[in-house]
């Protein structure tokens, strides 16, 4: 620890006497600064010093130029003189001359001092340094420039520039006309150029110093004009609708400075040039860059002095097109109101033009709303034939855009026409084929009705007519007449309705009578047959008859008249005739009925008191008994004895059978005999009693031989006693009926 004491004592001590035996100067603040400049002619230099035995006399200021420096020529030095101005602080200072022409120079400098030992500030190795500025800035015109029109209080503006000291702005000043100077605020003032006459020519002058005093001035010969060129927009016109490519045109002129051709412009959202030829100038525009609207477009032209003229032009802009949507279209009828709709008319709409057009034309204005957003034109479809039209819309505009619509219109004021043509007879399941004759007629409004029950059918349409079709099965329904109902209805709601009578027919013709005329014809004739048969379901559509005689068998057709069906035959054959009918109905229903008529051609023995084989009650009565019948009477019209109703219709054993076959036929056979028909149970006891005759006979020639002639007599003989007998009790059967 003591040494470390003794340590820092000798070292201070050391420093101490060190600090007292050798003093140096301090130099600090001086000028010029380093690196500054000063004005031509003297130039002051001074030092401060701080020391405690400053040597006034050896202070000193070493200066050399920069050719000199460069060339390592010597420095002259200057002594300075010093004056003390607080304790240990001294001002030292020089004044040297420069030249004052010449150009800027760069001067080298530094300052040496000494109290026991030197200082400097600076040195020559690195010394202080500065720069004589000589030369005056350099001032410019930038507005206006010389031998230009000037207008209004228009601006001065210079351009000044010193590259060593730099300008002193608020030196600036401009003088006109030879008037008093007036300062410049940043290089800029304002002449009032009002108070000069047009087309009078001026001098103005501007002037500046560096901020070392330099000064320099320049000048400018301007023009007045205080005259606004003349404008004139030719083309859009005010109120214009504009669209596509337009010509935009101005007509200027000015008279002193004339017009600025690259300042004539119109604005649209921006400036736009306009190109001129003379004193016009124009551009064509495409609206179509610019949207649909109105503008207001200003038209600007500029002189050289830099007056200004503008007009503005209101103009619309209209590239999006309207449109018209007419109605109705298509189908109408009875009385109807056109409408167009315009959309977005944009006040280019004059007028709407209606048009229809095929065998009858129709060219008319509508009737438009102020707006033109609807026009309307009312129209009786009647006073045109039913058809097909062309028709159109056009609204004239002052575009001249081409604004329609077309489209087709069906006048139709007639009801659809319905043909059935179906068949009229069905037995079971019927197709039911319709066809509906109208141009506009609806496949969907199409419809049939049985029995109350409407169903729709379904349809194809062919040009104008509509095929249409459905089926419907009768099988459930007894035979006789149904009522179908057809109804149709079109495009524009004409209906019309439209019935046919349906028979169902499943069953053939029935027999009800035949009448023979003449039943037994003595000598060869015709026999006229007269039949009466029906169908239920629908007609009797024919009638055939097959006679069969001994020898041959005859088929005729019978003929309808107003209530039966007839025929006439010739019998030529003498014998039996038995006759057979067979019919058919509309529905293709068929059936024969056997042995359904009988007579006989030639001489019967009626009245020998027995049937024989040819011969029934029909034909005689006196040798044949009557069938048995329970209620009515016996029918002999046919020749074959039936019971009759008391309606007239055949009942009784006696009556035809039929019996059905396949096919839709049917056979109905007679009652059967042994020999004519109709003969009947009681017949048996007449041949019983010609049987015993004959076994008489029998005996008579066979067990008791005699001649012919006996025998013969015996027998006729015979038959008169079992005819008397037989008269006999005819007699009493009378007696008996009115006895009682």
């Amino acid at each position: 620890m003591n040494r470390i004491r003794r340590v820092v004592l000798v070292t201070t001590l050391f420093l101490v006497f060190f600090a007292v035996g050798n003093a140096t100067p301090v130099l600090f603040d001086q000028l010029p600064k380093n690196n500054s400049y000063f004005g031509r002619g003297s130039v002051y230099f001074y030092v401060n010093i701080t020391s405690t035995g400053l040597d006034t006399n050896n202070v000193w200021l070493s200066l050399t130029s920069e050719d000199a420096y460069l060339n390592n020529e010597s420095w002259d030095n200057y002594t300075m003189q010093c004056s003390q101005y607080a304790t240990d602080n001294w001002l030292c200072t020089k004044s040297v001359s420069f030249s004052i022409a010449g150009s800027d120079t760069l001067e080298f400098f530094y300052f040496t001092a000494k109290d026991t030992d030197y200082g400097n500030l600076g040195n020559s190795t690195s010394p202080l340094r500065f720069k004589i500025d000589r030369t005056p800035p350099e001032i410019s015109f930038i507005h206006p420039k010389n031998y230009t029109y000037v207008f209004g209080n228009t601006s001065i503006n210079i351009s000044a520039t010193d590259s060593v000291s730099g300008i002193n702005t608020s030196s600036a000043q401009f003088s006109a006309a030879g008037s008093v100077w007036s300062p410049m605020t940043s290089l800029t003032g304002y002449l009032n150029t009002y108070t000069y006459a047009n087309d009078q020519t001026i001098s103005v002058r501007a002037r500046a110093a560096d901020n070392v005093g330099n000064y320099n001035m320049s000048e400018v010969n301007v023009t007045i004009d205080n005259e606004i060129p003349s404008l004139l927009v030719t083309s859009p016109v005010t109120g214009s609708i504009l669209n596509d490519d337009k010509l935009f045109s101005v007509n200027v002129s000015d008279r002193f400075s004339g017009v600025n051709t690259t300042r004539v412009t119109y604005f649209i959202n921006q400036s736009y040039p306009l190109v001129c030829s003379g004193n016009v100038c124009s551009s064509t525009v495409k609206t179509k860059n610019f949207g649909d609207g109105d503008y207001n477009i200003p038209f600007t032209v500029y002189d050289n002095a830099g007056n200004s003229n503008s007009s503005i032009v209101l103009v619309t802009f209209r590239n999006s097109r309207p449109s018209v949507i007419l109605t109705p279209k298509n189908y109408v009828k009875d009385d109807i109101t056109f409408t167009a709709a315009i959309v977005r008319p944009g006040g280019i709409i004059t007028a709407v033009n209606l048009i229809v057009n095929a065998t009858q034309s129709l060219s008319t204005a509508m009737s438009c709303n102020p707006g033109f957003t609807q026009c309307t034109y009312p129209f009786n479809t009647k006073t045109f034939t039913d058809g097909i039209y062309d028709l159109r819309a056009s609204a004239s505009n002052v575009l001249g855009y081409d604004i329609k619509d077309t489209g087709t219109l069906v006048i139709d004021n007639t009801n659809p026409e319905i043909i059935i043509e179906s068949a009229n007879y069905t037995k079971a399941i019927l197709t039911i084929n319709v066809r509906v004759n109208d141009p506009n007629g609806d496949s969907q409004k199409v419809s049939y009705t049985i029995l109350g029950v409407p169903k729709l059918m379904s349809c194809l349409q062919q040009n104008d007519v509509l095929y249409c079709t459905s089926q419907y099965d009768f099988s459930p329904l007894a035979d006789g007449p149904y009522n179908i109902t057809i109804a149709a209805t079109d495009r524009l709601d004409h209906a019309t309705v439209k019935s046919k009578i349906i028979f169902v027919d499943k069953n053939p013709p029935e027999f009800r009578s035949l009448k023979i005329t003449p039943l037994n014809p003595g000598l060869p004739t015709n026999v006229s047959l007269e039949a009466d048969i029906v169908d239920q379901g629908s007609a009797v559509k024919s009638v055939s008859s097959s006679i069969n005689s001994p020898t041959t068998t005859v088929s005729t057709n019978l003929v309808h008249t107003s209530s039966n069906w007839t025929a006439r035959v010739s019998a030529t054959s003498m014998g039996a005739y038995q006759v057979d009918l067979t019919a058919v109905d509309e529905n293709g229903n068929s059936v024969t009925f056997d042995n359904v008529g009988y007579f006989y051609l030639g001489q019967l023995s009626c009245g020998d008191g027995v049937c024989q084989s040819s011969e029934n009650y029909c034909l005689c009565q006196m040798d044949c008994y009557a069938p048995t019948c329970t209620t009515g009477s016996v029918d002999c019209r046919s020749g074959i004895p039936t019971c009759l109703s008391s309606s007239g219709t055949v009942t009784g054993s006696s009556a035809a059978n039929t019996t059905s076959a396949a096919g839709g036929s049917s056979t109905t056979n007679a009652p059967s005999s042994t020999t004519v028909p109709g003969k009947n149970v009681p017949d048996a006891v007449k041949t019983k009693e010609t049987i015993t005759v004959r076994e008489l006979v029998e005996t008579l020639t066979v067990v008791n031989p005699v001649p012919t002639s006996i025998v013969i007599a015996l027998v006729i003989a015979a038959l008169v006693f079992f005819k008397f007998r037989k008269n006999l009790k005819k007699k009493e059967k009378v007696d008996s009926f009115f006895s009682k």
